[in-house]
């Protein structure tokens, strides 16, 4: 069923007409009439239809939107509740009906649903017949999918049948007088009455009414004669909409045209009175429909509306008894009831609008004419809205509490959460936000109306793998009584093949001997390759392209490498095999790697020499160069594994012979000495080339004949010794020795005493060559003796040395420091490598050797001492962090024979050096403080460390110059943030500052710096700001109740939930005379709620605007001035002129002005008046601006005279 209302304004122009002199002709004014035409739009066939299939929650399903401005939409379904569970309008504003539920035949009790969309318009369209239109659409949604005839099959066929029969009722609601449609004129275009959503459709209109012109391409009708509207005018049309291929649906449309008088002149009431006859006349009401809103939920007996006609009889034929009875639902007569005298309607229960929004009914109004054949009635139309209260939470309908979304796709992928709210209007009406938007979940943003989530930038999974998103959804209902539920939503990102397989080396190498034996049990090597990807994606499989297949398999699972065939080297020396890995993805990825086998070739034969052994004797001191011997070996292997190269075993480091490594010649290389060695055995190996390689050795011995060629050598140059002055006679002192290389008699050695031996002290053994005391010796007498001894062999060749003999004294005393057993001092952690830093010093009371003293540290990997001098040096940098302390022992030693020695303890402390800087515990600080903290509030605490100690370690902290905020904040000693001065989020939002922390070193401080970012938080303290104090509105009378008058914001310089503006009209003044529209946070809209009238009502209203922000307020005063428009005619009533002429006193100029009087301000000065007859004579002159009179000349005599004439003001 489509209701619409239309608006037709015809105006007929009409002199008003006076007759001087006559009171019984009435002066016409000129007029606008304006008709009330009644649409009643049924569709008897079938309702539009909607057919659903699965859709996702929040799509849109159908546009229900009619065309213009100024609709307001609701949805009900007067059959079954149910059909509000699957479907719901998207605003109230926009026609736009979407999905609220996830279908499922199974669990849907009903298929086909119906329900039907009401809109309503109180606002004038320009250049357009029609005002005041509410139309009501019904559809009938058919549910598709599977299990959906089974489960609904008889029951759907029964509902598409009951649904072919089924009527509906639209009304059209405009001013009404008589009027007169002119031919060929646009009443209106049937787009108008068409739902946006088969706009696209192809529409073809066959007229069943005469006279009814519809235009095929603008669809606009018209009469294709004048049509005059008595009583009532109907028009039938039958509309065919072709929306898909071969799908037709097809709507009757029964247009009625209604008129209802208006403001009835005296002129129209004279032309009444002429066309009463003497029977009943019906009553009358005085619109074709009425609607009123009502709450749920109040007390039953609230008022609602009362409605009564009028009837121009009398008695009892113009009493009226008033009735009604429920139009679509007959539970509506169970909750309203009217009163038959008065027409005062009221409520018999609690409403509830979710169990019914709308109430519609017929009211009749019949008189209490006799007899009862006789009496007359009259009808109207009464449609209750139930408005809603906010009693009911937002319920999200989501198909999953998780959600799969690709990465590396495009930003603004969006997907839907939804949640439907079982109230109506701004209770209804959910708004949608992330409660958890920092990071990670800043990666995406929440339309607050539809719901729709969509990313920011791209998703990496390797980055993130899943979010969690916490979902808000609050109804716009009054701020104090709003409703909210919350919906955890996991969003996993879904992982992308984007990584190709990652082998851990570019190439491979292995080496095989070919006589390796082919195995799958035993890998050669193992490659490996990673993929970064997840699941499938990261799966790798392996596998060999290219050469060696037939050799070589690999694993596709583990990499692993098997040899499956035999090598020889002889045929390949080496494989160079591609192996290619392969991610599981679609499409797949993959990499690949190189694999070089070389193959080695095996040394299978043993070099054999010629001979079993070689042997030879040579004289010693033959030349060198000389050929001693050939040795040679043979190989039956081919190539490297046949070349031999020839080496001794293990040769001595004086070995006199070379050996050519490739043809075996023995040759001397030095000087053969028999004395040195007066045989040589040793081994020569033959080796081949072959890897590896294979020998063999053989055994050759070389004989060295002896030759007097060597005299006897002493061992050593020079011999020292030492005897105390105790010794007695034949004591030994030393022995000397000397050795002769040769043999035999040649090396037969004689020793003997040739110099130095004053008084015989000492004596020799010839054959031993030891020295022993001869008789008694005494130190202080002679404490040296150096002696010549010769030796001579038996060739008579000899050599001689010095033996130097002292004569000791006896050590009896130990050495001593001077500073007892320990020694303190101090050094710098900075001295420098090798610098001295302590000496000590030991003193012994022996003379000579047992007094000389020689120094020695432990431990020494820091410091090193002098032996000689006892000074103390450093041999490594010091730190006093990490050690502070030393514990050294110093050892002096004196030099006698058995020595004696003392030691002491050094501690050595090491002092401190600037050479650290304080170091932060984080590398950023952050903290936040509120903008309206006061001065001294502490925000965080920054510290720093100093690894040295005493002031070097003792830290203090300061601003870096003029990173202090401009003042704003202050810093301690222990490193505490805090307000120094009150701050404002409005002037500066957030502060980057530059702390320093500074040892305490007088001298040569170091320091270290650390940014701190301090966020300011937002607290409500500004109020909302209007733009003036005093707003000045201008609006035309008459401007029709619900106009917007003005439209007026308030900003509020705080952010977030501070910064939303409620706005109301404060009580007082002219308050009740205008009323608030838009939705929070829009600018507010003030709407008229009184008729203006220029003439008749007041000319100025004042409100207070507030507009708040929480508990700040701003008010701001609008003046609202009602502009006069020409809605009224002039008035002129009949009026006589009699004028007494005295003599000589005829006037010449104004005698007086016609008594003209127009409503509207604006066109007082306007006014044009004319003589239309009666003048002829031209015995009047009349100024037609001002309308002054005055009197022609001619008149001035003493004849009585007499006019009437007809004056016209307009």
């Amino acid at each position: 069923m489509v209701t619409m209302a239309t608006l037709i304004k015809v105006s007929k122009q009409k002199d008003a007409v006076g007759r001087a002199g006559n009171k019984d002709l009435p002066a016409m004014i000129s007029l606008i009439q304006s008709v009330f035409i009644v649409l009643a739009l049924s569709m008897p066939t079938v309702s539009f239809e909607v057919h659903l299939t699965g859709s996702h929650i929040g799509e849109t399903i159908v546009n229900s939107s009619l065309p213009g401005y100024g609709w307001r939409y609701t949805i009900d379904s007067p059959s079954s509740k149910r059909s509000l569970a699957i479907v719901s309008l998207r605003t109230p504003y926009s026609g736009v009906i979407q999905q609220r539920k996830k279908l499922d035949c199974r669990k849907t009790k009903a298929n086909l649903l119906q329900f039907q969309v009401s809109s309503t318009r109180d606002v004038i369209q320009p250049n357009s017949l029609t005002r005041k239109m509410s139309c009501v659409i019904p559809y009938s949604v058919f549910i598709h999918g599977r299990l959906c005839k089974a489960f609904h099959k008889d029951w759907l066929w029964k509902k598409m049948k009951e649904t072919a029969h089924h009527k509906h009722t639209v009304f059209i609601q405009v001013p009404s007088s008589d009027f007169c449609f002119t031919s060929k004129r646009t009443i209106l275009s049937l787009y108008d009455i068409i739902p946006f959503h088969f706009h696209s459709c192809d529409i073809n209109i066959i007229p069943r009414t005469l006279n009814v012109n519809i235009n095929p391409r603008s669809l606009d009708m018209t009469f294709s004669e004048d049509l005059c509207v008595n009583d009532e005018v109907r028009v039938e049309l039958q509309l065919t909409f072709v929306c898909q291929k071969s799908v037709r649906q097809f709507i009757h449309y029964f247009i009625t045209f209604h008129k209802e008088s208006n403001n009835i002149t005296s002129t129209e009431k004279s032309l009444n009175r002429r066309k009463r006859q003497n029977g009943n006349r019906a009553p009358s009401f005085a619109r074709p429909q009425y609607i009123q809103n009502i709450k749920e939920e109040q007390e039953p007996g609230m008022s609602v509306i009362t409605i009564t006609a009028t009837d121009p009889d009398i008695g009892e034929a113009g009493t009226l008894t008033y009735k009604m009875e429920a139009n679509e639902d007959l539970r509506s007569s169970d909750m309203f009831v009217i009163n038959s005298s008065s027409g005062l309607i009221k409520t018999k229960q609690v409403l509830d609008r979710e169990t019914m929004s709308k109430h519609s009914f017929t009211i009749y109004a019949t008189d209490n004419a006799q007899p009862v054949s006789e009496r007359r009635s009259a009808t109207t139309y009464l449609s209750i809205i139930v408005d809603d209260v906010n009693d009911h939470d937002p319920t999200f309908t989501p198909s999953s509490s998780r959600i799969n979304i690709n990465e590396n796709r495009s930003p603004r992928q969006e997907f839907t959460v939804a949640a439907v709210d079982e109230d109506t209007g701004d209770n209804a009406m959910i708004r949608y936000s992330i409660l958890n938007p920092a990071y990670p979940n800043n990666a995406f943003m929440i339309d607050p109306l539809s719901g729709t989530i969509s990313t920011l930038h791209s998703l990496d999974r390797e980055k993130v793998s899943s979010y969690k998103l916490l979902i808000l959804a609050m109804d716009q209902g009054d701020l104090n009584q709003r409703r909210s539920s919350t919906y955890t939503l996991w969003v996993n990102v879904a992982d992308e093949n984007d990584n190709s397989p990652m082998f851990l080396k570019s190439s491979y190498t292995v080496s095989l001997p070919e006589n390796q034996a082919p195995s799958v049990a035993r890998e050669i090597i193992n490659v490996t390759a990673v993929d970064a990807d997840a699941g499938d994606n990261a799966l790798v499989s392996y596998r060999l392209t290219g050469a060696g297949q037939e050799t070589f398999n690999i694993s596709q699972f583990t990499g692993q490498l098997y040899l499956t065939g035999t090598l020889d080297y002889e045929n390949i020396h080496e494989y160079a095999l591609n192996i290619r890995a392969d991610d599981k993805g679609n499409p797949s990825k993959w990499n690949s790697t190189t694999v070089l086998v070389k193959v080695l070739d095996v040394n299978d034969n043993v070099p054999s020499f010629l001979e079993p052994s070689y042997q030879t004797s040579i004289n010693e001191n033959i030349p060198v160069g000389s050929v001693v011997i050939t040795v040679q070996a043979d190989d039956q292997d081919s190539d490297q594994n046949a070349v031999i190269k020839y080496s001794v075993v293990n040769p001595p480091s004086s070995f006199p012979f070379e050996l050519d490594p490739h043809t075996g010649v023995i040759k001397t290389r030095a000087q053969v000495d028999r004395e040195t060695n007066s045989s040589f055995v040793f081994q020569v190996k033959a080796e081949d080339s072959g890897k590896p390689p294979l020998s063999s050795s053989v055994t050759v011995s070389i004989r060295v004949n002896d030759l007097n060629d060597n005299a006897p050598v002493f061992k050593e140059k020079s011999y020292n010794a030492s005897i105390s002055e105790e010794a007695v006679k034949g004591d030994p002192v030393i022995t000397v020795s000397a050795q002769d290389r040769d043999e035999g008699s040649n090396a037969l050695i004689t020793y003997r005493i040739t110099g130095g031996n004053d008084k015989d002290a000492f004596q020799i053994r010839p054959r031993e060559g030891v020295i022993s005391v001869n008789r008694k010796l005494d130190a202080r007498e002679q404490n040296r003796y150096v002696l010549t001894v010769s030796a001579q062999d038996g060739g008579g060749q000899s050599d001689s040395v010095d033996v130097t003999i002292f004569v000791l004294d006896t050590n009896r005393f130990a050495p001593k420091f001077q500073r007892d057993q320990q020694y303190f001092f101090d050094v710098s952690e900075d001295v420098t490598v090798g610098k001295s830093v302590f000496q000590v010093l030991a003193l012994d009371d022996d003379v000579g050797e047992n007094a000389r003293i020689t120094y020695s540290l432990s431990p020494m990997p820091v410091f090193t001492i002098d032996p000689n001098t006892g000074v103390i040096t450093t041999r490594q940098r010091l730190d006093r962090e990490t050690v502070s302390l030393y514990a050294l022992t110093v050892t002096a030693t004196d030099n006698g024979k058995p020595s004696r020695s003392a030691t002491a303890e050094i501690s050595v402390t090491v002092k401190d050096v600037n050479d650290n800087k304080p170091e932060f515990s984080k590398y950023k600080y952050e903290g936040s403080v509120s903008e309206d903290a006061l001065p001294g509030f502490k925000i965080l605490n920054i510290t720093a460390v100093d690894k040295d100690e005493g002031i070097n370690g003792q830290v203090r902290y300061t601003f870096e110059g003029g990173n202090d905020g401009n003042g704003a904040f202050s810093i301690d000693n222990q490193g505490w943030i805090r307000l120094a001065k009150e701050i404002d989020r409005e002037v500066k939002p957030s502060y980057d500052l530059v702390a320093l922390a500074i040892d305490l070193d007088p001298v040569h401080p170091q320091s270290s710096s650390v940014v701190i970012h301090i966020d300011v938080l937002d607290v409500n303290d500004n109020s909302p700001i209007f733009q003036t104090k005093e707003f000045v509105v201008m609006i035309d009378e008459n401007t029709p109740i619900g106009s917007t008058v003005a439209v007026i914001s308030a900003v509020d310089p705080d952010v977030g939930i501070n910064a939303l503006v409620d706005y109301t009209i404060a009580s007082g003044g002219d308050s009740d005379k205008f009323q608030l529209a838009g939705r929070r946070d829009d600018p507010a809209i003030i709407k008229s709620m009184v008729q203006l009238d220029y003439e008749e009502g007041k000319k100025e209203y004042e409100i207070t605007l507030r507009a708040a922000s929480g508990t700040r307020i701003s008010s701001a005063k609008v003046i609202i001035k009602v502009q006069d428009v020409n809605d009224n005619p002039p008035i002129l009533e009949d009026f006589s002129i009699i004028f007494n002429n005295f003599g000589g006193m005829f006037p010449s100029g104004p005698i007086g002005r016609i008594p003209a009087f127009d409503p509207d301000v604006s066109d007082r000065d306007r006014l044009v008046y004319k003589i239309l007859s009666g003048n002829k004579a031209e015995l009047l002159h009349l100024n037609e601006t001002s309308g002054e009179v005055t009197l022609d000349p001619r008149l001035n005599s003493d004849v009585p005279r007499t006019g009437m004439f007809q004056i016209s003001v307009s």
